[in-house]
């Protein structure tokens, strides 16, 4: 977790005294953490997403997956427009395209998923079964 703690002082270029004074922890608490010398607690990693919420929580966690999340890693272009609806009702269909639920193209696989709850705890869920025939979701 170190490394990757190094990594993102390095991506959005901080220095470790103003990444500490970012997510609002103690600037020791980092220089403890990146020495090597303790860990990083929960409490600790939340505040880093928090502050970040481009870097991806996974990658954070396990260091599988790339540094800022997918979701944030949008050019411009595919931004959404600012001017159009968004569609917060799957059973609203304005354009009468149908809406297709299409298990047959290539889902990423789920690895886990990790809850956050706000006592300051979490819970990893690691999926039993991976593959699913087509409806039986």
């Amino acid at each position: 977790m170190r490394e990757r703690i190094e990594q993102i002082i390095q991506h959005f270029k901080l220095t470790p005294a103003r990444f500490a004074d970012t997510i609002g922890v103690q600037r020791s608490n980092v220089s403890h953490i990146l020495s090597g010398r303790n860990n990083p607690s929960f409490d600790f990693i939340a505040k880093i997403l928090a502050a970040y919420p481009d870097v991806d929580a996974g990658w954070l966690i396990t260091g599988k997956g790339s540094l800022i999340a997918e979701s944030a890693d949008r050019s411009e272009g595919n931004q959404p427009k600012m001017d159009e609806p968004i569609r917060t009702n799957l059973f609203d269909n304005d354009d009468k395209q149908p809406l297709v639920n299409d298990f047959s193209f290539n889902r990423p696989e789920v690895e886990s998923i990790v809850v956050f709850y706000k006592n300051r705890t979490f819970r990893v869920y690691k999926p039993a079964v991976t593959e699913y025939p087509l409806g039986s979701e």
